[in-house]
């Protein structure tokens, strides 16, 4: 707290000793002088700690009082947010010299740590104290934050198997003992972000009373030579002394990764002291050691062979009934309509993990909030989330671990798509039948297809009718292409592919859709001196054999030139089933154009039947071409003329007919052997 020179005199005491200072709530703060030059007389600046403890704002008045401040024996003090990991006598050193009296909030942020607030509950001597070296420091839990595994929705079998290799072994030591068998002295917990491993290990610890000490990745490296060692070392000294206890490392990946995968040596002697610590755990220590990742495959392998972290848990995005009854628990204290059909939730949110099912729930609400701000009166009584809301809702969440992908993938519907029935049903069968009606795929001993591949020349409706497929299955979607998974980069083309299908496989069931195939995976041995080629095709074909069985992800890859691809891509098991387009059909044909006639204003004289028959064996993407040139045309003519909007007619169809059948024309005409012969190091970069 600062005062000008003036009023400083005013109070008439000396500089920095402690006052009151008197808000809506009273706190204690420490007296200093602003500068010469600082404005006005009656201004007393205070910190953001202090007016958040006094209860102010800027602007309000305060009232100070001088206070004679007792040091500080002990304090009793409550966490809030997340437990911290630092013992007593950190948290005193930091915050030595600081006044504090029963009800402030201090925040606590030593280097390299996420801050951490607490709440001073009792202080003796009673009064305004300051806070000493020497001070005792006594820890109570937050009130009202304990979290149990009724809070966790969705995670049942899990839970069990936590249960057993941590619960049983921390309670019942004996029981271990008795068969002669160490308990585990380490558990990983790993899978997508937000599938809720950070709240299981939390749960756990609540349910068995368990101390925990929960220690986030990035907080364990310092900068200083030394300090990293020793803060590890810290957490398992206060984990022994507290046993039973649980060590919970968050994002464990960011400390100990592969050591032959780093060049600095503070993240090597960091995962060695992990290694030495975890070994020196002992059967009766009563210690075990969480940890929590989404990148299992970037630790060092060392932690993962048994005696270190024994056990490992897969957390994968819930099935319908964990969905279900995630809804549920969020929903727990949410007014709900009476027509709010949970399941139908459920059903539509295929690769939803805990954190995008929240985030559903809080956009759904926000819907509710952002409707009821634009009535005329705002009754809080009659808010409630209805189950439009939630489809609303639902439409416009993304799950997370479809985002940050290479290629953005429009929605699409089947009835967007004009003709092409055969190709439609196919990919219906092959790709909604094994999430609609797996039940019957199994009594019927069929496996659907790993890969289903997409050729015909261009504008055929390669593209669409994969969006289409995404769309309308529900499944989560990574998408992306050929030549946005290539790299020059060593190594990075086969990491990219490797990511995709990781990516699918823990949101399962989900697509793969590789636009642009041919690009990725030319026939090897065809790319002259550059490996890259060969490379992606044989990480691709390694990817796809990992869908074994009736596997939950299906790839779909749409190509225009099959005849590039390599032979291995359309072996059994992999693209399988082959999906060929080609020139439309004279009903296909109408159907196109109902398609993209739709919705414009159209003048008497447009016969679709006559455009059906002056567009023979064209593609989709031709037809849709030439609806788009007939209504620019029409665009074109009326701002010229100044004119009132018109209606597209047949005039303009016919012109646009005469500038698009040459172009037609010319990619009918069967290429030369020039262009197809590859060259040298053609079509990837090494």
């Amino acid at each position: 707290m600062a005062l000008g020179p003036a009023d400083l005199a005013r109070l008439g005491v000396p500089m920095g000793r402690v006052v009151l200072v008197h808000g809506r709530r009273t706190t204690a703060a420490r007296l200093l002088r602003t500068a010469v030059h600082d404005r006005g007389e009656g201004t007393v600046r205070l910190s953001r700690g202090a007016r958040r403890n006094a209860a102010v704002a800027p602007g309000d008045r305060v009232r100070l009082a001088p206070v004679e401040a007792a040091d500080a024996v002990r304090l009793r003090v409550s966490l809030d947010g997340a437990l911290g990991h630092g013992d007593g006598a950190a948290v005193c050193r930091d915050l030595a010299g600081e006044p504090v009296i029963a009800g402030d909030r201090l925040e606590w942020a030593p280097a390299g740590r996420a801050a951490t607030l607490l709440t001073v509950r009792e202080t003796e001597p009673p009064g305004p104290v300051i806070v000493q070296p020497t001070t005792a420091f006594e820890v109570e839990p937050a009130p009202g934050r304990t979290i149990r595994f009724a809070d966790v929705g969705g995670l049942g079998r899990e839970i069990g198997r936590l249960r057993e290799v941590i619960e049983i072994p921390l309670r019942h030591p004996e029981l271990f003992e008795r068969l002669g068998l160490d308990p585990p002295r380490g558990v990983l917990l790993w899978g997508p972000p937000g599938c809720g491993k950070t709240l299981l290990a939390r749960a756990l610890a609540g349910e068995i009373g368990a101390h925990l000490v929960a220690v986030n990745g990035p907080e364990i490296v310092h900068k200083y030579y030394g300090e990293s060692e020793a803060h590890l070392r810290e957490v398992f000294a206060e984990a022994r002394a507290q046993a039973p206890a649980m060590i919970f490392f968050d994002e464990i990946d960011a400390i100990a990764p592969g050591r032959e995968d780093v060049e600095g040596q503070v993240e090597r002697r960091v995962v060695a002291q992990l290694m030495t610590l975890m070994d020196g755990l002992g059967p009766q220590s009563r210690v075990v050691v969480v940890a929590a990742t989404n990148i299992p495959d970037a630790l060092d392998p060392a932690l993962r062979r048994p005696g270190r972290f024994d056990i490992e848990v897969a957390i994968g995005p819930p099935d319908v009934a964990g969905r279900l009854e995630i809804l549920r628990a969020l929903t727990r204290r949410t007014p709900l309509a009476p027509g709010v059909d949970l399941a139908a939730i459920a059903e539509r949110t295929h690769g939803f993990v805990g954190a995008d099912l929240a985030g559903l729930c809080r956009e759904a609400a926000l819907r509710v909030l952002r409707g009821a701000l634009g009535a005329a009166g705002l009754d809080p009584a009659g808010l409630e989330v209805r189950h439009a809301d939630l489809l609303a809702a639902c439409d416009g969440t993304r799950p997370a671990a479809t985002r940050a992908l290479a290629v953005g993938l429009a929605p699409a519907r089947w009835e967007d798509v004009g003709g092409l029935g055969e190709a439609k049903a196919r990919l219906r069968e092959a790709v909604e039948w094994r999430v609609r009606h797996p039940e019957l795929c199994r009594h019927y001993g069929v496996r659907p297809p790993r890969g289903i591949l997409l050729i015909g020349p261009a504008g055929s409706g390669k593209t669409l009718l994969a969006r289409a497929a995404a769309t309308e299955s529900g499944l989560p979607v990574f998408a992306t292409s050929g030549a946005a998974l290539l790299s020059k980069w060593v190594g990075d083309t086969e990491r990219a592919i490797r990511d995709v299908f990781r990516r699918a496989r823990q949101a399962a069931p989900s697509l793969v859709l590789i636009d642009e195939l041919d690009a990725l995976a030319a026939a090897r041995g065809a790319a002259g001196e550059s490996r890259v080629g060969d490379r992606a095709v044989a990480q691709l074909l390694a990817e796809i054999e990992g869908l074994a069985g009736a596997s939950p992800v299906v790839v779909i890859g749409a190509t225009s030139r099959p005849d590039l691809l390599d032979a291995a891509l359309l072996a059994a098991g992999r693209f399988e089933d082959v999906i060929e387009l080609g020139p439309l059909s004279r009903e296909e044909a109408l159907a196109v154009l109902d398609v993209h006639l739709r919705g414009l204003p159209l003048a008497p004289d447009v016969d679709r039947e006559v455009l059906a028959d002056l567009t023979p064996r064209w593609v989709g993407g031709e037809v849709a071409a030439l609806c788009q040139r007939a209504a620019l045309t029409a665009l074109r003519e009326t701002v010229t003329a100044g004119a009132a909007p018109g209606a597209v007619a047949a005039r303009h169809f016919r012109a646009a007919l005469e500038t698009l059948a040459p172009v037609v024309e010319r990619r009918r005409r069967p290429a030369s052997p020039e262009p197809r012969r590859e060259e040298p190091g053609h079509g990837h970069a090494g």
